[in-house]
């Protein structure tokens, strides 16, 4: 089962990649991760998406994977 969510979040990763790697290439046709995240940041709403964002990846990447027994 762990091997299964590794491999789900290496797909994640590299998509992101990807997708940055052609938002930079596209000659601004396709946003890059700044300018998503540029875009979020400019309203009140925005920014507590990102925040929220940022808390649940933040949970399910270091403290539910964090040290057994703790």
């Amino acid at each position: 089962m762990n091997g299964v969510i590794l491999a789900g979040w290496v797909v994640l990763g590299l998509a992101m990649l990807v997708a940055e790697v052609v938002g930079l290439f596209s000659g601004g046709r396709f946003p890059t991760l700044g300018d998503v995240l540029s875009f979020l940041m400019r309203s009140r709403v925005g920014r507590w998406f990102v925040l929220i964002c940022w808390v649940w990846l933040g949970w399910h990447v270091f403290v539910r994977s964090g040290l057994p027994g703790f």
